[in-house]
């Protein structure tokens, strides 16, 4: 197979640089030669991984135009390319979106939309991909998107391929919490929904378990700013137990060692470290959200309802004191990664992608 351009924006990149590595070391060992393009204000992406070859582009701005990064990322993958240049184009993140389509014309490649939230499946409309033939597919991970896609797209432009984690060896079951005799919380997000980051940290503060303290909180640093999270810490004489964290979604350790990730914002978005957390039994509560599948009942997800935040408490207590429901609530998340979510098949179903838009050129 000729060679495929991955063309990630900065907060995609930087945000699911696991989940691209993983899908990229699939994808070379079965022999698909990578470039991964990614903005050169992320130096530590450009580190020359053995996987892919890493080339680095000028993310945004007026100056240089628009044109003139597409030509200079097009010139740059045809002399780190082989011979046969470059037969597509798979964009991750919004903010790449007109960059891809630059540079998958000037390469004439094909052109894969990785369609991951309701505003991009929304903005499928605006690209007029029905116009176009079949050299431009939008890939979306779940099937509640799916649904929401095909409100603006014929189907012919559009394919379901689920992202992948590596799960744990075995089942979770009866885990001790990592905080003791408390529970360990991480909150992420990106705290746009402030009312909500209010919300998630006021009924944690209530949560009591054996004994006087209320949980082990950890929040992504980044999201608690946007949320103006410090204030409310200090409303609520929290100081003590809650942690700001940098970077969680870049760096996965702190969601595999908790015991619950809380998502108080409604995002209407695909994030990885949903299946992450899945993956390795920690339990997920998180705001309804009927469009993504790994934020549903079905996995197994604790659901705040974003209108009665008078109750959050008292389901996070009950998921937290019930083991039998805990266990039960962690293997339907596990259970559905091991069914939906294996690396390996997500490889695969982009893979099996890859090369239909290749024979539908060909021919």
């Amino acid at each position: 197979m000729p060679a495929v351009m991955i063309l990630a924006d900065e907060d995609f990149a930087s945000r699911e640089r696991d989940m691209l590595a993983r899908l990229e070391v699939g994808l070379v060992t079965d022999g698909v030669r990578v470039l991964h393009a990614v903005p050169n204000t992320l130096p530590e992406l450009l580190d020359g991984r053995v996987f892919s070859q890493a080339i680095g582009y000028v993310p945004s701005g007026p100056l240089p135009p628009l044109s003139i990064r597409a030509r200079d990322l097009a010139q740059s993958a045809l002399k780190a390319g082989p011979g046969e240049g470059i037969a597509l184009v798979h964009v991750f993140g919004e903010h790449a979106w007109s960059l891809g389509f630059e540079v998958a014309g000037m390469l004439g490649a094909g052109l894969v939309l990785e369609v991951f939230n309701a505003h991009l499946a929304d903005a499928l409309g605006g690209a007029h991909l029905d116009s176009v033939d079949d050299k431009v597919i939008a890939s979306v991970p779940g099937a509640g998107l799916e649904r929401r896609c095909l409100r603006k797209l014929d189907s012919r432009h559009l394919r379901l391929v689920r992202w992948g984690v590596h799960a744990e060896d075995a089942r979770p079951a009866d885990k001790p919490m990592a905080g003791g005799d408390r529970p360990a919380v991480l909150i992420a997000g990106t705290g746009q929904d402030r009312a909500n980051w209010a919300h998630a940290l006021e009924a944690l503060s209530r949560v009591r378990l054996d004994g006087d303290e209320p949980p082990l909180i950890f929040a992504d640093a980044d999201a608690a700013h946007h949320a103006h999270l410090r204030t409310v810490v200090e409303r609520l004489a929290l100081a003590e137990h809650v942690s700001f964290v940098p970077t969680v979604e870049a760096r996965r350790d702190p969601v595999l060692r908790v015991d619950a990730l809380l998502l108080p914002d409604a995002l209407r978005e695909h994030r990885s470290i949903v299946l992450d957390a899945h993956a390795h039994g920690v339990l997920v509560a998180a705001v309804t959200d009927p469009v993504i599948d790994e934020l549903s009942s079905d996995y197994g997800v604790t659901q705040l309802d974003p209108g009665d935040p008078d109750r959050w408490t008292e389901e996070l207590r009950r998921v937290f004191e019930d083991k039998r429901l805990a266990d039960e609530r962690r293997s339907a998340g596990f259970s559905a990664i091991e069914r939906f979510h294996a690396g390996n098949a997500h490889v695969a179903a982009v893979q099996t992608l890859y090369e239909g838009m290749l024979a539908g050129k060909s021919g």
